[in-house]
């Protein structure tokens, strides 16, 4: 038996299920421009310019009273804080707050909930 979760659906689920509702809390970002000051653009510019020209876009995600940058470097996932520290997606997850194994990746809030900044 196939079973089709719908984007709404799915949205529903992660709400119901964690009391967690991530629309406008994930950000795409494109340039550097779009950063978010709390992550020092101005003397990481050169970093910045870099990971987007090699790797593609970044995203911006808001959760647990941080925010993170998250950017897939050639299938390695590359996320931070406003410190610099890094974090697995476990992590990420569990800042957002929903459950690590769920069978969810980034990817997949990604495509349900970012916006370009």
């Amino acid at each position: 038996m196939k079973l089709i979760i719908t984007e709404s659906k799915l949205k529903d689920f992660i709400e119901k299920k964690f009391g967690v509702d991530l629309t406008g809390k994930i950000k795409k970002i494109e340039s550097v421009d779009d950063i978010p000051d709390i992550f020092n653009p101005d003397t990481m510019e050169r970093q910045y310019r870099y990971y987007l020209k090699n790797y593609g876009p970044m995203y911006a995600f808001k959760g647990n009273g941080k925010m993170f940058l998250y950017q897939n470097q050639l299938g390695i996932n590359l996320i931070s804080d406003q410190k610099f520290n890094l974090y697995s997606a476990c992590e990420l997850f569990e800042n957002l707050g929903i459950e690590c194994g769920m069978g969810l990746t980034i990817q997949d809030l990604i495509d349900l909930y970012s916006k370009k900044y």
